[in-house]
């Protein structure tokens, strides 16, 4: 199965949070980053435009990202 790394900013201030997940595909990886999304926006008591969640693949290429507020909306 694959490694994807999860990298989250939660604010340009803020230290990256990194988590490290074993999926099925790329489908599966975007279906998590959306549900950390989901969680995000749920704890985040003050919002910041600069919210991302980027994914990487075993490689560490960016299979892709997710700004949070358009993944929220």
């Amino acid at each position: 199965m694959p490694q994807y790394v999860f990298t989250i900013r939660a604010s340009a201030d803020d230290p990256q949070d990194e988590r490290t997940v074993l999926l099925e595909d790329d489908a599966a990886a975007f279906a998590y980053a959306c549900q950390l999304a989901r969680e995000l926006a749920q704890s985040v008591a003050r919002a910041d435009p600069s919210m991302l969640i980027k994914v990487r693949d075993d490689s560490r290429a960016i299979v892709f990202s997710i700004p949070l507020f358009a993944a929220c909306a």
